[in-house]
C-alpha cells in the first residue's frame, strides 16, 4: 500500500512537470508564432514595395528612351539648321 502511495504522489508529481512543460512550450510556441506572422508581414510589405520599384524603374526606363530619342532626334534638326545656316 505504501509502494504504491510512493508511486502515485510520484506520477502526480511528474504528471504536474510535464504540465508545466507543456504551458512554457505552449507559450514558447504562441511567440515562434508571432515571430513568423510579423516575418510574413515584412515579407508581404517588402514584395509589394520591390513590385513598385520595379514599375518605376521601368516607366523610367522607358521615359529615358523617349527622351533620348527626343534628344537624337533634336540633335539631327539642329545639325539640318547648322547646314542651313552655314549655306546662307
Amino acid at each position: 500500500m505504501e509502494k504504491l502511495r510512493i508511486e502515485l504522489s510520484k506520477s502526480r508529481k511528474d504528471k504536474a512537470t510535464l504540465e508545466e512543460m507543456m504551458l512554457k512550450e505552449d507559450k514558447r510556441r504562441a511567440f515562434l508564432d508571432e515571430q513568423i506572422q510579423s516575418r510574413d508581414a515584412r515579407i508581404t510589405k517588402l514584395e509589394l514595395k520591390l513590385g513598385e520599384e520595379k514599375i518605376a524603374r521601368e516607366r523610367s526606363a522607358k521615359e529615358l528612351r523617349g527622351m533620348s530619342l527626343d534628344w537624337m532626334q533634336s540633335c539631327s534638326e539642329l545639325e539640318v539648321m547648322e547646314i542651313d545656316f552655314n549655306d546662307c
